[in-house]
């Protein structure tokens, strides 16, 4: 049979209990305050990320225009990690940073540079493959053949890889690298291996389909 719980019974229980009850009710009161003071205190931060941000992207503005501020890019890039480190967008101060010392020809801190921006940052985010094949192409320029050899790595991965929605671009500059090194059988077979998996017109088409149709038509001349 159910053994039911009479209000009286119930009342007896709070009364027994009433200390115990404040105390649990506090915590949670604690917690509660606790949990939106946090989110506060991270929207606080978020937006002063967002305007240490700004102030980098007009910096970059700037040395685009000006060359000789490309070391102030970079200080602001720096500061700004380090005074936003926790949030969102820390990693793309440090993307600021790798482009910052590229535009002051120190390559091999880019790459390193870029390499931990790509370890920093989710690998949904559309910006993973755009960087990842920027870093691969940073190092098939260096000058260290070490790195140039796991920029070639990098970049054929990059290539073959169906998941990467920036494939066709990792396709182009594969071909591209190929061609410079006059492995044009090579080259030509990763063009046409683009033109394929990226046919113009079509829901995959692609503006570097055109590129590659018109290398082919180089390769023919």
């Amino acid at each position: 049979m159910t053994n039911y719980i009479s209000l009286s019974h119930i009342q007896s229980l709070i009364n027994r209990h009433a200390k115990e009850i404040m105390i649990a009710m506090a915590v949670l009161g604690l917690g509660v305050a606790g949990t939106f003071g946090y989110w506060f205190y991270r929207q606080q931060q978020e937006e002063a990320a967002q305007l240490a941000f700004v102030t980098c992207i007009e910096e970059f503005n700037g040395a685009q225009q000006n060359p000789a501020q490309w070391p102030t890019v970079s200080l602001a890039a720096m500061t700004g990690y380090r005074q936003h480190s926790g949030s969102s967008l820390a990693p793309y101060f440090m993307a600021l940073e790798a482009q910052s010392l590229i535009g002051q020809g120190k390559l091999n801190e880019a790459i390193t540079t870029l390499d931990r921006v790509i370890g920093a940052i989710a690998k949904n985010s559309p910006l993973y493959f755009i960087y990842s094949i920027q870093a691969a192409r940073m190092k098939l320029d260096s000058n260290d053949d070490a790195l140039k050899n796991s920029g070639l790595r990098d970049l054929d991965a990059l290539a073959q890889n169906t998941k990467n929605k920036n494939r066709d671009e990792a396709l182009y500059y594969l071909a591209q690298y190929y061609r410079s090194q006059k492995s044009f059988d090579r080259a030509q077979e990763l063009l046409n291996q683009l033109i394929v998996a990226f046919p113009e017109g079509g829901l995959a088409s692609s503006p570097w389909t055109i590129l590659a149709q018109e290398t082919l038509k180089e390769f023919a001349a």
